[in-house]
């Protein structure tokens, strides 16, 4: 269930992306049809973003985490190690020079 409704926000918002860009090219007026299709695919999208994720913090929810640098990976040299400060979720990143 879940999973449509997340396929239908993104639809809606792909819809409204391209109605923009056929009004900007003046190939069909769609006076602000295409502002409320972005905003109804965006507010979808975050909806089941924040139901479905298991984080506590809404941020991290929708993806905005604050990471922090709490060391180097063993394997990896150049590679750093972050984890949020909110959610504790851990990345590892390759640092290239």
């Amino acid at each position: 269930m879940i999973g449509k409704i997340r396929l239908t926000g993104a639809t809606v918002f792909t819809a409204g992306v391209m109605l923009e860009i056929a009004d900007l090219f003046d190939v069909l007026s769609t006076a602000y049809l295409h502002f409320l299709l972005m905003a109804a695919g965006v507010l979808l999208l975050a909806t089941t973003a924040l139901i479905t994720g298991k984080e506590t913090s809404m941020l991290c929810r929708i993806g905005l985490h604050k990471y922090d640098r709490v060391g180097w990976d063993d394997e990896l040299r150049s590679a750093a190690i972050y984890q949020c400060e909110r959610c504790g979720n851990k990345k590892r990143v390759v640092k290239t020079a």
